[in-house]
């Protein structure tokens, strides 16, 4: 698995009119992948500590939602 690219993640911002977005994404395996996208660095290093902070509870969340 990839993760999504910053630059995917930017179109999907600038085309639905998004300032912050988070995309985390889970494949069967367990693995993770996480992009963030901010109007400047300063909100994708803000977005990216959040995620970051609370991945394990992320991961767990979206296991037991099988």
């Amino acid at each position: 698995m990839s993760p999504v690219t910053i630059d995917e993640a930017r179109t999907i911002g600038k085309v639905h009119g998004i300032d912050r977005l988070v995309i985390f994404a889970v494949n069967n395996d367990g693995k993770t992948a996480v992009t963030t996208y901010g109007k400047d660095r300063a909100t994708c290093q803000a977005l990216r500590r959040w995620i970051e902070d609370d991945d394990d509870d992320i991961v767990s969340q979206i296991h037991t939602a099988r």
